[in-house]
């Protein structure tokens, strides 16, 4: 294949919110999602030496660098076409019977959306571990301002107050796509609507009287040397946690320490929770070799009440970001994976380098293997135990 998109002109049609012809259009969705979904699949048995052609054994991505940048810039701009229904004419909203002689009917370009969105998620992830592509080349220049958003599509909304009706169909769509797939607007831009929703939030929770450090506020008494016990007696029942947090600390001999809480003894304080409640001592969470940090799947059997440590844990480091407060918690990079839930929380096979290097290169070597594995003389069975709940916590 000399280009990706060089001998399919549909695909350049499509990605600009072209309205494809009948026969074609139902070809080429048909090409593409079949491309997406193999491909996709394939790159999951990769891993990163396979992937950036740097072994001669197992297997090898049948694309040089240059077609995976070229790919990359057509399969974004497919995705977000069809993720802002570029394609379908404004006329059928007005005239709904004519979606169904349609062809490629919504729902085939829906699938196709879908297909497109896994194999985008995939290359970005490698991408971003080990990068292949440019500067900004995920990025799409002529989207629209995130500032565009009104940030109560991502505040959460009043129960007796529902969102109002007249947003505009582009609008909701595009804050859809800033969850879907951030990679595509600038980072910078992230940061600064990010900012400005925290900023919103905390006026419309905290009122003006923030700035003068005087209003509702949350209140916890700490020892110092058992920081993340008092935290948690104090505060794991709170259900809003925007509150400003007023902190008293008392000492070793059991008496309060003078002085007013104008946010330095804050941040001191939310900082020292956070390295004791991530600490693998504690027990909530373990280490890989190298230091990264991932549940313990072994915790469970601490305590009843399990659980609410993940809960109060994921709520003060959501705190901490609320408050612009840096902390240095280093996750595995299987875990970051999860939370992100990127491909439905799927990991791939590379990920279990994160958690276990030697597990990892032994499984690589049986994959390129191409003797007889009978020759080994060994079984290989696998025991699950299941330490967790059905539901999350």
């Amino acid at each position: 294949m000399e280009g990706f998109s060089g001998s399919v002109p549909g695909l350049q049609f499509l990605s600009r919110g072209g309205q494809l012809p009948s026969r074609e259009g139902r070809a080429l969705v048909e090409r593409l999602g079949t491309f997406s979904t193999l491909l996709s699949l394939y790159l999951s048995t990769l891993h990163d030496a396979e992937f950036y052609g740097e072994t001669s054994t197992g297997g090898h991505l049948p694309f040089s660098r240059g077609q995976l940048v070229e790919m990359v810039a057509v399969l974004r701009d497919v995705y977000v076409s069809l993720h802002m229904e570029k394609h379908l004419p404004h006329s059928l909203f007005r005239a709904p019977a004519r979606l169904v002689e349609m062809k490629p009917s919504p729902v085939e370009y829906q699938q196709l959306k879908q297909c497109v969105y896994q194999l985008l998620c995939g290359l970005h992830e490698r991408d971003s571990r080990r990068p292949f592509c440019p500067p900004r080349h995920w990025e799409m220049a002529h989207l629209s301002k995130i500032s565009s958003i009104p940030p109560d599509l991502f505040l959460e909304a009043d129960e007796e107050e529902p969102m109002s009706p007249r947003v505009a169909p582009s609008v909701t769509r595009s804050a859809e796509l800033l969850r879907r797939a951030p990679f595509v607007f600038p980072f910078e831009e992230r940061v600064r609507f990010f900012r400005s929703l925290v900023m919103q939030s905390k006026r419309s929770i905290r009122g003006h009287l923030q700035e003068f450090l005087i209003g509702p506020s949350l209140q916890v008494q700490a020892r110092r040397n058992h920081i993340y016990e008092d935290a948690f007696s104090d505060l794991s029942q709170e259900k809003d946690l925007r509150l400003p947090l007023k902190v008293m600390l008392v000492n070793a001999q059991g008496l309060d320490e003078p002085g007013i809480d104008g946010g330095g003894l804050f941040r001191e304080f939310l900082s020292e929770l956070l390295k004791t409640g991530f600490d693998p001592n504690r027990g909530y969470f373990t280490s890989t070799q190298d230091g990264q940090l991932y549940p313990n799947p072994q915790a469970p059997f601490l305590s009843d009440n399990y659980a609410s440590h993940y809960r109060f844990l994921g709520a003060m480091l959501g705190k901490a970001m609320y408050e612009h407060l840096l902390v240095e918690i280093p996750f595995a990079g299987f875990f970051l994976c999860k939370l992100a839930d990127r491909g439905q929380g799927r990991l791939e096979a590379y990920h279990l380098a994160s958690l276990d290097p030697e597990l990892y290169r032994n499984v690589l070597s049986l994959k390129n293997y191409e003797g007889r594995f009978g020759g080994f003389g060994s079984q290989f069975h696998h025991d699950k135990q299941r330490v967790w709940p059905e539901q999350g916590c």
